[in-house]
Formats: C-alpha cells, structure tokens, sequence
C-alpha cells in the first residue's frame, strides 16, 4: 500500500508516485439518498489522465 485516505464530503489528497503498475483499491458506503464516489487519476505531468464515477446503484 502508498497511501490510504478517509474522511467524507469532498476531499483533494496530497500528490503521491507509484511504479508504472497499479491499482486503486476502494471501501464506500454511500449515504442513504444519492451519493458517489469519483477518483481523477492525473499523470506525471500533472495532466488529466482517468476519472471513474461511481454512482449509488452500484452498491445496491
């Protein structure tokens, strides 16, 4: 593991470096009326590479 984070609302965490392969790796329980969770994956160049948005259905 690099990094792990916690917390709620919208958050921005400090930049961190992996290898060329990874994973991210995710535990959310949305709450109970709407809700995502989105992860932005920028590249070494601090360009936009990946963004995954994950709605409430998809947890049931």
């Amino acid at each position: 593991m690099i990094k792990q984070f916690a917390g709620d609302g919208i958050k921005d965490t400090e930049q961190f470096t992996v290898g060329s392969e990874w994973r991210i790796d995710w535990d959310y329980t949305p709450p109970q009326y709407g809700g995502i969770i989105q992860i932005c994956v920028y590249d070494s160049k601090n360009s936009f590479f990946k963004r995954t948005i994950l709605p409430r259905s998809v947890f049931g």
